[in-house]
């Protein structure tokens, strides 16, 4: 770290002397180190999409995936989540889109066969269409900000 130097009567910023942070201060606020997004992204933001990705997951094996790779990808979806860096959030914020669109489908198909079979669908359309909703927002808490993408200042 290098000293900064003051000229007499003032700052090196034309502050008063009495006002110019002293070299502690400047130290530590240009002295960041870290993973970029540990402050920003918090447990909190992470968790819709925790339990997103477990609710997929669950389909998955549901569907017909063997369960296996169900788990695997479940966990390596996670896994990146908890990484929390801005191209690993993109990633799970994409697989998180492609989940809703999932939804979205499996909502079409099954009313359209309890509509054909003559039974209730509205309950149905509410659950799937809430699970959808926060299918969308677990993608749109996770996604990285403009900020913590740019690269750093030299």
């Amino acid at each position: 770290m290098t000293e900064v130097s003051r000229p007499r009567g003032g700052s090196a910023e034309g502050f008063p002397a009495r006002c110019a942070p002293d070299n502690a201060t400047i130290a530590a606020s240009t002295d960041r180190r870290g993973p970029p997004l540990a402050d920003a992204m918090s447990f909190p933001r992470r968790l819709p999409a925790l339990l997103a990705l477990i609710v997929l997951g669950a389909h998955a094996v549901r569907a017909g995936l063997p369960p296996a790779l169900a788990v695997i990808l479940t966990v390596a979806l996670i896994a990146m989540l908890v990484a929390a860096r801005p191209g690993l959030l993109t990633a799970v914020a994409a697989a998180l889109g492609a989940g809703a669109i999932l939804w979205v489908r499996v909502l079409w198909v099954t009313v359209n066969d309890r509509l054909a079979e003559g039974r209730p669908w509205t309950r149905l359309a509410a659950i799937l269409g809430a699970v959808t909703v926060f299918t969308v927002a677990a993608a749109w808490l996770i996604r990285p900000s403009k900020a913590s993408s740019a690269p750093p200042d030299a």
